[in-house]
C-alpha cells in the first residue's frame, strides 16, 4: 500500500492543532487542579488562553500606545483637537448664517472633519472582548447634543441638515474601525467572540437606518466577515481520518476536532438574519458540514454517528427549517438513514440511537 500524501495546507492545519492540543493540555490541568466537577465537552471551550509572557509583552506594548496617545495632540488648543471644540465653532457658523451653512454641505463634511479624533478614541476599543457601548461615550455625547434646540419638534428635525450626523458618523468612521477588527483580531471559531460581533453588527443596524442594502461600508464589513469564516473553514478544519479496522471511537483527539468543527459551523450559523441566506448555506452547509463533518460521521459507529448528528441538527437555524427542505441537507439525510439501517430494533442498547434517528428526520423533513 502506498503512503498518505500530505501538501503543505495538511501540514499547517496539523500544526495549528498541535499548538491547541497544548493549550488545551493546560487548561485541562487548570480544570483538575480546581476540581471543576461540571461536564466538559472537548473542543467546546474557548481556544483564546495566552501565555504569561504574552500577556506581559501585550500590556507594555498597550501602556507605550497609550502613552502616544496622550502625546499627539499635547501642544493643540482644545478648541481644534476635541470634537467639542470643534463642534462649537461650526455650531457658531450655524446659528449665524445657516442657509450658508447649509449650502456648504457642512453636514456631510462632519463625520470626515471629526474623524481623526474618533478614530483616536477608538484605537483601544475592541468589542469582540469587551463591552463597551459607545453611546456613554464623550464623543458620541458630543455628537448627540451638537446644535442642540429645546424648542425643536418633529417637523423642525425634517429640515435639520445636522439630522443624520451620528448615523453617518457611525457609518464612516465606526464600521471601517470594525471592519479591520474583523479582519485582524477575530477568531470564528471563538464563539465568545463571534455572539459578541453578531450583537454589535445587529445592534447597528437596528439603531442606524442608513446602515442598509446602499450602504458600501456595511457592504465591506459582511464581505470581510464572510471571507474570515471561509478562511476558518479551509485553514482550521482538520479532522483526522482512519481506516475503519483501525479507528477508536473514542480517540480523543479525533473527537475533540469534530467537535470543533459543529462549534464552527454554531458560530457560522450564527449570522443567520443578517448575512444572505444563500452565502451562508454554501459555506456552512456545502462547505463545511458536507465536506468535513459527513466524512467524520462515515467513519463513527452507528450509535456515535447519530448522536453527532443530532448535535449538528440543533445547530440549524430554526427560520431555515420552517421554509421547506433545504438540499443542501440532502446528503446528510441520505447518510442518517443509511446509519439508522444499521441498528438492530431488537438491541435496547440502540434504543437512545433510535431517538436521534427519528427526531433528526422529524426536525430536517427530507424529500
Amino acid at each position: 500500500s502506498h503512503p498518505i500524501r500530505r501538501g503543505p495546507e495538511d501540514d499547517a492545519r496539523i500544526r495549528r492543532a498541535t499548538d491547541r492540543e497544548g493549550r488545551r493540555a493546560r487548561r485541562r490541568r487548570a480544570r483538575e487542579l480546581t476540581q471543576h466537577k461540571s461536564k466538559h465537552i472537548e473542543g467546546m471551550s474557548s481556544d483564546e488562553e495566552v501565555t504569561e509572557q504574552q500577556n506581559l509583552a501585550f500590556k507594555q506594548i498597550k501602556k507605550e500606545i497609550d502613552d502616544e496617545i496622550q502625546e499627539i495632540f499635547a501642544d493643540v488648543m482644545d478648541e481644534f483637537c476635541t470634537i467639542r471644540g470643534i463642534l462649537s465653532k461650526l455650531e457658531s457658523w450655524r446659528k449665524t448664517d445657516m442657509e450658508a451653512y447649509t449650502e456648504a454641505y457642512v453636514s456631510l463634511c462632519i463625520p470626515k472633519m471629526i474623524s481623526p479624533i474618533i478614530k483616536l478614541h477608538l484605537i483601544n476599543w475592541n468589542p469582540l472582548i469587551e463591552n463597551v457601548d459607545l453611546e456613554r461615550t464623550k464623543w458620541y455625547s458630543a455628537l448627540l447634543f451638537y446644535a442642540l434646540d429645546k424648542k425643536e419638534n418633529e417637523e423642525t428635525l425634517k429640515c435639520d441638515p445636522d439630522v443624520k450626523l451620528i448615523p453617518l458618523t457611525i457609518e464612516k468612521v465606526v464600521l471601517p474601525k470594525l471592519t479591520l477588527i474583523i479582519e485582524k483580531i477575530w477568531d470564528p471559531m471563538s464563539t465568545s467572540q463571534t455572539l459578541r460581533l453578531v450583537g454589535i453588527v445587529n445592534k447597528f443596524i437596528k439603531d442606524y437606518p442608513n446602515l442598509n442594502d446602499t450602504s458600501q461600508n456595511l457592504d465591506k464589513l459582511f464581505h470581510a466577515i464572510l471571507e474570515k469564516m471561509k478562511s476558518a473553514v479551509e485553514n482550521d478544519v482538520f479532522i483526522p481520518i482512519f481506516p475503519k479496522h483501525v479507528f477508536d471511537p473514542k480517540h480523543v483527539f479525533f473527537q475533540r476536532q469534530f467537535t470543533m468543527a459543529v462549534k464552527l459551523l454554531r458560530n457560522i450559523l450564527s449570522w443567520q438574519g443578517l448575512l444572505g441566506d444563500t452565502q451562508l448555506k454554501n459555506l456552512a452547509l456545502d462547505s463545511l458540514l458536507n465536506r468535513y463533518l459527513l466524512t467524520g460521521l462515515r467513519v463513527s459507529p452507528p450509535i456515535d454517528a447519530l448522536n453527532k448528528a443530532s448535535i449538528i441538527v440543533t445547530t440549524l437555524p430554526s427560520a431555515w427549517l420552517q421554509s421547506g427542505t433545504i438540499h443542501q441537507l440532502n446528503m446528510f439525510s441520505t447518510l442518517v438513514k443509511q446509519l439508522s439501517d444499521q441498528l438492530d430494533q431488537a438491541n435496547p442498547a440502540h434504543n437512545e440511537a433510535w431517538e436521534y434517528f427519528k427526531s433528526i428526520m422529524l426536525i430536517i423533513k427530507p424529500q
